[in-house]
């Protein structure tokens, strides 16, 4: 499930935690960032989901190793009594459990690897919670994950590759590319928003003015998802009270939120060559497929598409789809299977 959809259990808890913890009690809230909490959140759900994977990786081991001691007995006993079909059974079994085990070996490689990724960028996200400094700048974005190679330009001229320890704060005027089986996840809208960047994708973030956010879509193909602010706002207040009745002493809950409702409630716009649509609280695909063509899939809300020339405009409502072509009027909406569309926010890149 999104996080749209549901606000993660634990966003509330780590917001009280940072504001009451030890390591930060000489410490104070950056009000200007607070909203980064729910990325942070984000990230720290993902890191305990890699401590679970690891410990389940484990557990197959255990049992790899079993069947390999069992097989290896076989095989013996096999040998002493000139059984060859049941050597040739427990040589097989070895064989498989021996793969197996080196399978999950992998894994737990690559899974502490992305572990630590997470580490750092947990460590970041909380740095700029409580850098209070006059030179601490607002942003557009936050990376919640990767994989492959994501390049970032910007604005000033500045590249590099995105890493474990730069890149992780997006803002006004920056330019993110993925290259060939790469992606990027993160968050923005103040916390509301979450934009999944397929390979081969690049996309401009731009601040419009105070109440509307911008995405501008070279190239490629985008997942946004935005919950809606009375929404989001009311299950961080239910769980805020669920927590009331379990912990003696926490922060009100309007010193919690004050300053993030003020700005909860911005626009959000997707522009390109082609097109530009605004929203308030939905979850749709977009995929420049070439130069002239682009696909908008409706899964949820509603979304106002006009051509840049303003010539055009059509309303999608959940499970329509609209194929432009530059230079073209738009056709009628039509619906479509959300089953048969491509899950490629959900694929693992080999």
């Amino acid at each position: 499930m999104s996080m749209n959809k549901k606000v993660r259990p634990y966003i509330i808890p780590l917001l009280i935690s940072f504001l009451t913890s030890l390591s930060f009690a000489q410490q104070s809230i950056n009000e200007k960032n607070i909203w980064v909490i729910r990325p942070a959140a984000e990230v720290q759900g993902k890191m305990k989901k890699l401590d679970d994977d690891i410990s389940r990786y484990y557990q197959e081991i255990n049992k790899c190793e079993q069947n390999i001691s069992n097989s290896e007995n076989i095989i013996a006993i096999a040998k002493q009594r000139g059984n060859k079909e049941a050597e040739k059974t427990a040589n097989e079994s070895l064989i498989k459990a021996r793969d197996t085990k080196a399978k999950y070996l992998r894994l737990i490689e690559t899974t502490t690897i992305k572990k630590k990724q997470f580490e750092n960028h947990l460590k970041l996200l909380k740095e700029i919670l409580t850098d209070n400094s006059k030179e601490v700048k607002s942003f557009n974005g936050v990376v919640t994950n990767y994989s492959g190679q994501v390049n970032i330009l910007k604005k000033n001229g500045d590249s590099f590759e995105l890493g474990d320890t730069q890149g992780v704060f997006l803002a006004d005027g920056d330019i993110i590319s993925t290259l060939d089986k790469s992606k990027v996840e993160l968050q923005f809208l103040e916390g509301r928003g979450n934009l999944n960047v397929d390979a081969n994708t690049k996309l401009l973030m731009k601040a419009q003015n105070d109440s509307t956010e911008l995405v501008e879509l070279i190239k490629g193909r985008l997942k946004i998802s935005i919950s809606k602010a009375q929404k989001l706002e009311q299950m961080l207040k239910d769980e805020y009270e669920r927590l009331l009745k379990e912990i003696d002493s926490i922060p009100s809950y309007e010193k919690l939120i004050k300053r993030w409702r003020a700005r909860m409630n911005k626009k959000f716009e997707v522009k390109s060559n082609s097109f530009a649509l605004t929203i308030r609280g939905t979850e749709f695909i977009i995929s420049d497929l070439n130069d002239s063509q682009t696909e908008i899939f409706i899964y949820e809300g509603t979304v106002d598409v006009w051509s840049v020339d303003g010539t055009n405009k059509v309303v999608l409502s959940s499970g329509q789809k609209l194929s432009i072509k530059k230079g073209e009027p738009f056709p009628e909406p039509i619906n479509f299977d959300p089953e048969k569309v491509e899950k490629w926010w959900k694929q693992e890149d080999d």
